[in-house]
């Protein structure tokens, strides 16, 4: 699998759009999320690009098993917090090897 996501809850400030989302994607293959506005599809992509903390779960990328648990690493050189000048800053990232 190219992305493996279990569990995960996503949200902002503690309070989950999303709960339990579990989603794998392999090479080559397209993913696609519909849904009404405001619950939580750009908050999904954001916390599996890292760019907002995971409230919960685990993400792992190919090849070694890389998993982000309970609070991603912080996005402070993310393209999207340079440009709003602002970004979170989780208090103890943990990643996992």
């Amino acid at each position: 699998m190219l992305l493996d996501a279990t569990g995960l809850s996503v949200g902002h400030s503690g309070n989950a759009a999303l709960q339990g989302v579990d989603l794998a994607v392999g090479a080559g293959e397209v993913l696609g999320l519909l849904g009404p506005n405001g619950v939580g599809k750009t908050t999904l992509f954001r916390s599996l690009l890292g760019l907002l903390p995971l409230l919960g779960g685990t993400v792992s990328l190919a090849g070694p098993r890389f998993a982000i648990s309970g609070g991603a690493r912080s996005p402070a050189g993310s393209p999207m917090c340079r440009r709003r000048k602002t970004c979170p800053s989780p208090s103890a990232p943990a990643i996992l090897s």
